[in-house]
């Protein structure tokens, strides 16, 4: 039926878009931000139990390496401290998910790049962390921050000089501008919209239904939330699955004609596009965040705030493998700050 195809096309449209700007080698992702901050993280091997490493660095000369070490038992059960060992380099009394010692941190990154796998132990329980793509995993970091060549950097160290480095870019501010509060004729507007709108929602498919749908599959889920006291936000579903679904963003004026028009959720770098995923609207921010599996231990999470004059990216997170951790461990590729005012 054309909605099933609807349905796949356009939560694979969504999910899609998110991942083009991290990478990913053998177990490991790397992902860096608008302001030149990385992040990497390497996992488990497919079918062991999931155990990773999970690492920051900061833009600019002389920042140091955060390493923090991540568990998941299924059960609940994570030990307190436990012995990490990379090749000949052995730290004791680790702390899941606190970030380790920062001279400890730098042993334990220098084997990274020699070794095959990191141990875990904790008395008789035993965990490991792949390093199959953690030097090319490593070495992006290096490229994307500047410091190839140069001493800090974590595979080719070399001579240049430290200052060399590229400097942090700064945060973007974002204002938001509050949105006005409901009114009663809301439910009635958003009946009106919709069909001004009936034959372009959804990619244009949704004036042409088949016959033998089902009927709750025509009956879409649809909200209406006011940007400002004449312009306002629609949501409409085009397709939902068993875990998520999908949706088209519009905007339109609240007085006749609406002149509605997809509206425009930037994603650095890629083209502009209306869809989200379970979306969600409150306090002026935009929310799509996209299941990659109904486990929900991977997939890319993405904030717009309204401004008055559009909606601009507030945040974006991808995790971008699935290995079991619940909610994944996600990797940030844009920041933006609220301003408080």
């Amino acid at each position: 039926m054309k909605a099933l195809h609807r349905i796949g096309l356009l939560l694979a449209l969504a999910g899609g878009s998110a991942n083009a700007t991290d990478f990913t080698y053998g177990d490991w992702a790397v992902a860096c931000d608008n302001t030149r901050r990385c992040e990497a993280v390497g996992y488990q091997r497919d079918g062991e139990e999931p155990a990773a490493l999970y690492l920051r660095r900061e833009a600019g000369p002389g920042q140091p390496v955060q390493l923090t070490l991540m568990l998941d038992t299924g059960r609940g059960n994570v030990p307190d401290q436990v012995t990490l060992t990379v090749g000949q380099v052995a730290v004791r009394d680790v702390v899941p998910e606190q970030d380790i010692d920062e001279e400890q941190a730098a042993g334990l990154i220098a084997a990274l790049l020699k070794g095959e796998r990191a141990e875990i132990e904790a008395g008789s329980r035993r965990w490991s962390v792949s390093l199959n793509g953690a030097s090319a995993a490593l070495l992006k970091m290096d490229d994307l921050q500047g410091r190839v060549g140069t001493p800090g950097a974590l595979v080719r160290k070399g001579t240049k000089k430290e200052a060399s480095v590229l400097p942090a870019l700064p945060v973007p501010l974002l204002r938001a501008m509050p949105p006005a509060r409901a009114r009663p004729g809301d439910t009635r507007l958003l009946a009106a919209i919709s069909k001004s709108i009936a034959k372009r929602e959804c990619g244009g498919l949704s004036g042409d239904e088949d016959e033998d749908e089902d009927e709750d599959e025509r009956e879409k889920e649809r909200s209406l939330s006011r940007l400002s006291g004449n312009k306002v936000l629609l949501l409409i579903e085009c397709g939902h699955g068993s875990y998520q679904s999908s949706s088209e963003a519009w905007i339109a004026n609240d007085k006749p004609p609406f002149a509605a028009e997809p509206a425009i959720l930037p994603l650095a770098g890629k083209p502009n596009d209306n869809s989200v995923v379970n979306a969600y609207f409150d306090k002026g921010e935009l929310s799509s965040y996209d299941k990659w599996r109904a486990t929900n231990e991977c997939g890319s999470s993405m904030k717009w705030l309204w401004t008055g004059k559009g909606f601009a990216l507030l945040s974006w997170e991808t995790a971008a493998q699935c290995r079991g951790f619940p909610e994944g461990i996600a990797l940030r590729k844009w920041i933006a700050e609220r301003a408080s005012k």
